[in-house]
């Protein structure tokens, strides 16, 4: 059975996540504003950092890195990226002001836990801890996961391509696409000018907390 606990529940897991090897690519692990804020993730905010945990096989599968900020609900006021996004987070954290969504930052999965559905539970926990949280919104700067395989393709031209079967081609992208709203055409949040192109926007609306 799989299960969700938060940096603040098990800080134990989470400092196993913690200590495997890193997933992302090298081009992936040097952003100046992510670099700032992401150490002080499970310090200020553990309590929306959560792991997957294999109770049966007693292993943590894969890390979530997530955080609260404020959004109307509109697509106009979405942050225009992760690096707006954790600043808005930390800004807002530290000067208690109200929240109503999370914004998923960051899935971790080993490489031999790839390809068993474990994106889609990471996606499934956020959605626990947002309501949790009493939040009524998931949003989520979603980084192609494949966009290095096809390093002279333009980002607006490669996370439009679809396989055969009408899905898009990024499995990562495809993953959110069947579960949140991601944008679908020119104009979109991910392509207007000035918005960091490497990323796209998607949002779900929760049900309301209980």
């Amino acid at each position: 059975m799989i299960t969700v606990h938060t940096a603040a529940e098990r800080p134990d897991l989470w400092k196993i996540g913690s200590e495997a090897p890193p997933v992302w690519p090298e081009y992936n692990r040097h952003g100046d504003v992510l670099n700032q804020w992401w150490g002080l993730l499970d310090e200020e905010l553990p309590e929306f950092q959560f792991v997957l945990y294999d109770d049966g096989a007693e292993l943590v599968l894969a890390q979530g890195f997530t955080g609260p900020l404020a959004w109307t609900g509109q697509d106009e006021a979405l942050p225009d990226g992760i690096d707006q996004a954790i600043e808005q987070i930390f800004a807002q954290r530290r000067s208690h002001a109200p929240v109503s969504a999370l914004c998923a930052l960051a899935a971790e999965i080993p490489q031999g836990g790839r390809g068993h559905g474990l994106a889609a539970e990471i996606l499934s926990g956020m959605r626990k801890i947002a309501q949790r949280n009493g939040l009524r919104h998931l949003i989520a700067p979603v980084r192609p996961s494949w966009k290095e395989r096809y390093p002279l393709t333009p980002i607006e031209t490669y996370v439009r391509w679809r396989r055969a079967d009408g899905q898009l081609l990024d499995p990562w992208m495809r993953t959110h696409e069947r579960r949140l709203r991601l944008p679908a055409g020119p104009g979109d949040r991910a392509h207007r000018p000035g918005r960091r192109p490497r990323l796209v926007l998607g949002t779900q609306r929760l049900a309301d907390p209980p």
